[in-house]
């Protein structure tokens, strides 16, 4: 269970790599449900709509199918929602992510409001503890065969600027050609996007978007769009 449908995007990937526990493209999914682009491999169902979260397609099918669930699993529904969603701020948020996190709450006990919720998700990440691997490394994805890492991580206010010229010596000696960190300012709305371009040479040093953008939906198609161009 992974947050995306091709096994390209997986953390440590390689296609020549039959390590035990790796994974192989021999390896025949039997179901997949998930809310990014179908990157075309097979399964014997599938159900990959481009929704803010795929829980939000889990609940759906719920719904749909009058399943029920356990309170405490449908909490894990409605936190996956808001965190897939930033907060339901992202730019990919849709109303089939509030209509879902709205049944949910209509139907089972919660007993965590929704703003508690939001909370709760945003506060997991305290960037000022981590050490610079694990920031570096936070929520990272890999894309053309591992040729392009894409790390990112959400912040409740600036203090991160303390560490950001620790960040950025470290993030220049990774092993990905291309690095990108994401940078997801909740308090301001806003994302930073800075670019460690060793290969393809045409990504400035920053760039800066507004709103909370999806690294599927919004980076990384634009990525890869300027790394074949470059190729």
């Amino acid at each position: 269970m992974v947050d995306h449908n091709n096994p390209l995007e997986s953390y440590g990937f390689c296609l020549t790599n039959k390590a035990p526990g790796n994974i192989s493209t021999i390896k025949m999914p039997i179901l997949c449900i998930d809310h990014h682009a179908d990157s075309g491999y097979p399964a014997k169902a599938k159900v990959i709509e481009r929704v803010g979260s795929t829980c939000t397609l889990l609940t759906e099918i719920l719904r749909n199918d009058n399943i029920r669930l356990s309170d405490l699993l449908v909490r894990a529904l409605v936190y996956g929602i808001v965190c897939d969603t930033k907060g339901l701020k992202s730019r990919k948020t849709c109303q089939r992510d509030r209509k879902a996190i709205n049944y949910l709450y209509n139907n089972y006990k919660i007993r965590v409001a929704i703003n508690k919720v939001i909370e709760h998700v945003l506060a997991f990440t305290d960037i000022l503890s981590m050490d610079i691997e694990q920031i570096l490394s936070n929520s990272l994805k890999e894309y053309d065969n591992g040729n392009i890492g894409i790390a990112s991580i959400e912040v409740l206010n600036d203090d991160y600027m303390t560490r950001l010229e620790e960040i950025k010596e470290r993030a220049v000696h990774t092993k990905y050609p291309l690095y990108i960190l994401m940078i997801l300012k909740q308090h301001k709305n806003e994302t930073l996007v800075y670019y460690f371009d060793r290969k393809y040479h045409v990504f400035p040093e920053v760039e800066r978007y507004e709103g909370l953008i999806s690294r599927s939906q919004d980076l990384v198609p634009y990525v890869l769009s300027k790394t074949a161009k470059k190729v």
